[in-house]
Formats: structure tokens, sequence, C-alpha cells
């Protein structure tokens, strides 16, 4: 099937490099990350395992990894599939939201997928295209952002406990404190399937990584933010990655992003 397109109705909303580490490891510890002098963008993939057309984008966005790019990779599996016979347990509505909000930003109100953002622009997941292939356009995309100077730095903390991780982010604007800027925390998980027993991928089995298990924000950037995030027991701590990152609400430029295993070896 071609890529689905649905409309969904919702209000216009207000909405709000480094060498990036994510480590894989087995022991939940803490981690110290920050970024560097290069760019790093954020690329945001809008995806269902309801949507037939989804899995080749899937598998595609599998093959990034924030540690040998430019771009640290974000899946938001949508809920609004869930009604075709299959529900995606990994969709929340709030993914739904702010794939919404990104496309109204964009001055468009209709969604698509999979739908792929980088740094807050759309570009096309299809094959190949008059302007190159995916991967060729994605590559030179996010070595453009990462041959500008960031506007923002970032430093991540993290303190684990038990059944929790503690984030403290600390970011500084190049230009000086701006309301327009806020930080996100992202909580990805790598290594998932799903055996599809209904819907249009019936009887399929998708593999998944860099898949948001939990999205925080947006939050202020006046002063240190921290903020405490249940693990689930559910999460493979030595699959999950914590993402931080700075973006322009009204535009959707990301600012910078770093990112780091959510457990030390």
């Amino acid at each position: 099937m071609a890529n689905v397109m649905r409309t969904l109705p919702f209000a216009l909303m207000a909405i709000s490099t480094t060498s990036v580490q994510a480590a894989e490891c087995h022991n939940f510890g803490n981690t110290h990350t920050q970024s560097g002098a290069a760019g790093m963008a954020i690329a945001e993939l809008y995806t269902a395992e309801g949507c037939d057309s989804c899995p080749p984008a899937d598998k595609w966005f599998s093959s990034l990894s924030a540690r040998k790019g430019n771009a640290v990779p974000l899946a938001f599996h949508v809920d609004y599939w869930d009604g075709g016979g299959w529900k995606d347990r990994f969709a929340k509505p709030q993914f739904t939201r702010r794939q919404q909000e990104s496309v109204v930003r964009l001055g468009s109100r209709t969604v698509v997928t999979p739908q792929l953002f980088v740094n807050g622009k759309t570009m096309s997941t299809s094959g190949d295209d008059k302007r190159g292939s995916l991967q060729s356009r994605f590559n030179k995309r996010t070595a453009d952002i990462a041959s500008i100077t960031p506007k923002a730095a970032l430093v991540l903390d993290t303190v684990a406990e038990e059944d929790t991780l503690t984030a403290s982010l600390s970011t500084q604007l190049a230009d000086g404190n701006s309301p327009a800027v806020e930080a996100w925390l992202a909580v990805t998980e790598n290594n998932l399937a799903s055996r599809v027993t209904a819907g249009e991928n019936s009887g399929v089995t998708l593999y998944h990584d860099h898949v948001v298990r939990e999205l925080v924000g947006p939050l202020k950037i006046a002063g240190p933010v921290v903020h405490k995030i249940v693990v689930d027991k559910a999460w493979k701590r030595q699959d999950l990655t914590l993402v931080a990152f700075a973006q322009d609400r009204l535009t959707g430029e990301v600012l910078q992003a770093v990112s780091t295993g959510a457990c030390a070896k």
C-alpha cells in the first residue's frame, strides 16, 4: 500500500555536536554527558504498527545511531491507527499531539504515517526521489546542521536508583535566554519486537529501535532542570537511552541535542 495520509481534526495549538554517547550497558548507574562544538539534530519518525507502509521506514530508522551520525533518532508511535484492529503498545496520545503540533507549525493540517522530521522540518521517507536516496538526503541534512555552530550548549547528568532515573539538564543559549526555547527529555528503547495478529500488518513480526517510551516536556530552561523518571519494569535497562534537547517552540528548530546510555558499564 502506498503511504497512507490521514487528516485528523485538531485545533491550532501553541507548542511549545558533540560525540553523543549512547552506551550499551548492563548495570544501572550514573552518567555525565555534555554537548560539543558541532550541532546534533533530532530525527523524529512518526510511525504505527497498524500501518503497513511503516515497516520499511522503521527498518531504515533502526539503522541510525547517534554514535555514528549527526542526529539522535526518536521513534514516536502514534495512536490513530489503533482503531484498525491492532493496538500499538508503544503508541501514546501525547505522541500524536506532538506530530499534529509539528504539522500545524509548518502550515498544514494533514498528518502522514510514516512521517519524518529533522529538526522540525519534514523529509520524505520514500526510498528514492529526484534529490537522491533517503539515506543520502538524510546525511546531507544532518551534516548541514552539524556544520553550523549550535545555538545552545547542554550538560546532562543522571543519577540512577533501583526504579528511577533522575536527570539534571543545564542549558546555555548562545544568544541569551529566550522564552520560546524549551527543554525536552526522552527515554528510548532498542531491540523491541511485536508479533502483529490483526490489522494491516497481521501475521508480521515487527522490529523496532529508538522507540520513545517516555517524553517529558516542555520544560523551562531557566536554571538546571531536574526531573525524576520512573523506570517501567517492562523496559530493558541495557537498551535504554536518555535524550535531552532544546527546541524553539515557534519554529521547531532544535538548538542542540545530547544523549547517553541510561546505565553505566
